[in-house]
């Protein structure tokens, strides 16, 4: 009889249909950029703070590591797995309705912007230190480039969109 059950629950398993395709990821989620703002708020940061409105190439290898630590991974990763995320292409950071965010600016303008916290996300990847196809985007907050704090923001497609998790403060050593 478990025999005839455990039979029985194999194919139901194997009959069931498949998950539905992820849709690409074609601009950064609005919910990252309020959740970051949630955060922020939560650290008892209060002044103004303008966003890149693209995510930038700011993934570095003291940022991949401090990910690898928060993902509890010591092993090694394929080379060809940091190119991909490397090369991930820009994209543009969707506006949220109501947010901290004072304003969003170029790349250029956060360039010239020294006297101001600015964030700026990367393009989302697949973390290559997580358990299966887990995606995110880091987030950099700096005051004119310098002095600067990290999140990972998990992202996840669920009901046909994508949507953010919880910042995650990274311990990068810069």
């Amino acid at each position: 009889m478990k025999r005839l059950f455990a039979a029985l629950l194999l194919v139901s398993c194997a009959s069931a249909p498949p998950a539905p395709p992820q849709k690409a990821i074609n601009e950064l989620p609005s919910a990252a950029v309020d959740l970051l703002c949630g955060q922020l708020h939560a650290e008892g940061m209060s002044s103004e703070i303008r966003v890149v409105k693209e995510t930038q190439a700011i993934v570095t290898p003291a940022s991949l590591r401090a990910l690898a630590e928060i993902s509890f991974h010591s092993g090694s990763v394929k080379p060809e797995l940091i190119q991909a995320i490397l090369l991930t292409p820009l994209i543009p950071v969707a506006v949220p309705a109501k947010t901290c965010v004072t304003r969003f600016i170029t790349p250029a303008e956060a360039a010239r912007a020294n006297d101001v916290m600015v964030v700026q996300f990367s393009s989302p990847f697949v973390n290559p230190f997580g358990r299966g196809q887990s995606s995110g985007t880091l987030a950099r907050l700096s005051l004119g480039g310098e002095a600067s704090t990290w999140y990972w923001i998990p992202l996840a497609y669920r009901s046909d969109q994508w949507v953010a998790g919880m910042p995650m403060s990274l311990s990068v050593i810069e």
